[in-house]
């Protein structure tokens, strides 16, 4: 860890190198307790707040389902949530929900339109007149501001641009053509230009349906069939963060519909997707990126369900969650989440009555780290904490 001792005894009156017990003890506390180490002495609060240890505590932190629950019976924005798969106790028992931010100035809905090492860019909305406001936020740091610069666009992507260390949006017009070959545009957070720059076109047949999978540093979309008849015209859209350039990538012959994307074990790449009858889930893990060359890894066929689903199969809804060699299933059925393992085998679920259920395929990461752009968008800002809020008892 750059600017700690590598050898030798320190003053935290513990006896134990701090490489040690930054590395190897501080970085497997929960975000709470990290931040509760820093009021023990300056000593620990230096330690404890270290960039470096910080960045890979980040690293150790589960990547996390975004759930959006809209009640019935209110009128309220919907909330946010991630599905914390690690709280389950197996056996089909309840799981839980934790709260990651809400709407509170009476807007109509709040969305996740990107991710990136914690970040979320948010856009929160009221729709009699239609006004739409974004933010970059970090729910556990609390880091909030606006990003008026990027109206009339949609985010594709949120990613860290590896030559300057920049946090930059990838962005498109708001256009009615499913094939993007309007030009995409980049805004770099916190920076000094007043609106987003060109960088030109996508390859043909480009298509940017889920949110990014961060594989080798660089963002992958799978295809939206809009419908394409030949399988071979699906592709998986490719975006190099450092040269800011599009490419394409060939993708499995296998789903009839909407391929979805994740990261799979060893820092590869996954897809899965619903069979006809939505009935079971087929996982494909990219075994050799370098020659495009994937295979299918499970067929997982979801329980039978006791009572009937409100909106039928059609209203499903899943994802696929990694943590570390083990892989699950989440998936929405009616008002209720399931998780089963890759055999099918039901392990929690949670039963949200009264609650429409939406799946985001954006993902979350908890992250202590602090950015020193928000210090830039909140001058620009309205009072951010009016309108979106965070859970009580938070870091």
């Amino acid at each position: 860890m750059a600017g700690l001792p590598r050898t030798g005894l320190t003053p935290l009156g513990l006896g134990v190198p701090e490489e040690i017990f930054s590395l190897e003890i501080l970085v497997r506390l929960s975000s709470k307790d990290l931040v509760r180490c820093r009021a023990v002495c300056r000593a620990w609060r230096r330690v404890a707040s270290a960039r470096d240890l910080l960045q890979a505590h980040h690293r150790r932190q589960p990547s996390l389902p975004i759930v959006l629950l809209s009640n019935n019976h209110s009128s309220s924005a919907p909330d946010l949530h991630a599905f914390d798969h690690r709280t389950a106790g197996g056996g089909g028992g309840e799981a839980r929900l934790q709260l990651v931010a809400r709407a509170n100035d009476g807007s109509d809905a709040v969305g996740v339109e990107a991710t990136c090492d914690g970040l979320l860019l948010l856009s929160v909305c009221n729709f009699y007149p239609f006004v739409q406001r974004d933010f970059i936020c970090n729910p556990t740091t609390r880091q909030i501001g606006r990003v008026p610069e990027i109206h009339g666009f949609l985010a594709t992507g949120l990613y860290r641009h590896p030559p300057t260390g920049e946090y930059r949006l990838l962005l498109h017009t708001k256009s009615e053509d499913l094939l993007h070959k309007d030009p995409f545009y980049v805004f770099a957070l916190g920076c000094s230009q007043p609106r987003p720059r060109c960088i030109g076109g996508t390859p043909e047949l480009s298509g940017f349906f889920c949110a990014p999978v961060v594989v080798r540093g660089n963002l992958h979309w799978s295809w939206w069939p809009v419908p394409v008849k030949d399988h071979a015209l699906r592709r998986i859209t490719v975006f190099d963060t450092t040269a800011e350039s599009f490419r394409l990538m060939r993708s499995p012959m296998a789903h009839k519909g909407r391929a979805y994307l994740y990261e799979a074990d060893h820092g590869t790449l996954g897809t899965y997707g619903w069979n006809d009858s939505k009935t079971a889930i087929d996982i494909w893990v990219l075994h050799d990126y370098d020659s495009e060359a994937w295979s299918r890894k499970y067929h997982v066929k979801l329980p039978k369900l006791p009572v009937a689903e409100i909106g039928g199969l059609e209203s499903r809804q899943a994802t696929v969650i990694r943590d570390g060699r083990d892989v699950f299933v989440l998936y929405s059925s009616g008002q209720a989440l399931f998780l089963v393992d890759t055999k099918g085998t039901l392990l929690a679920s949670s039963q949200l009555d009264g609650c429409t259920i939406f799946l985001f395929t954006q993902r979350i990461k908890e992250s202590l780290v602090r950015h020193s752009f928000f210090s830039v968008l909140q001058g620009a800002s309205d009072d951010c904490s009016s309108i979106i809020s965070w859970p009580e008892g938070g870091v």
